[in-house]
């Protein structure tokens, strides 16, 4: 594909190639991290509603894979999506009128950030996505297995507290 690529546009490089290589392995890293997590905390749920007589067993099955592949065709496409968007954003910013849009959000990032409130918003939301993102590499990375129990028992007690 790189050289079909490179044939049609005379570049001696690939980069929609390239990146629509990045944007699946990022798709599917994103469902990857949805079948452990979503799926297993639907699976919980669906286990509570079997036993509180809710749904029968084939009902709840049935509930669990449609759930399942809006979950996972959702966030394989929202990986992917994200990385293609971040490389055409890379592409516009590279022109004047990107230049321009880069220089004019970065002057009013500054100037809310010189304020104590702007300040203060600033930290707090960088500490938060510090911390998920940190939570979101130690899901992808720990062990299948218990985060699939965990998570199965999360989805099991949210929905046993929601019905109390």
């Amino acid at each position: 594909a790189q050289q079909w690529e490179s044939k049609i546009t005379g570049s001696s490089t690939a980069p929609i190639t390239g990146t629509m290589a990045s944007a699946h392995y990022a798709g599917a890293a994103s469902a990857k991290l949805a079948a452990r997590v979503g799926v297993s905390m639907k699976l919980g749920e669906n286990i509570y509603d079997v036993l509180s007589g809710e749904k029968e067993f084939s009902e709840a099955a049935a509930d669990v894979i449609v759930d399942s592949s809006v979950l996972v065709g959702g966030a394989y496409l929202g990986g992917a999506s994200l990385t293609i968007a971040g490389t055409a954003a890379a592409a516009l910013a590279e022109t004047t009128v990107g230049m321009a849009v880069t220089s004019a959000a970065t002057g009013a990032g500054a100037a809310i950030g010189s304020t104590t409130v702007g300040a203060a918003i600033i930290v707090g939301a960088d500490t938060v996505l510090t911390g998920a993102a940190a939570a979101v590499s130690a899901v992808a990375a720990a062990p299948l297995f218990p985060v699939v129990c965990i998570c199965t028992g999360i989805g099991f007690l949210g929905k046993l507290v929601k019905s109390i």
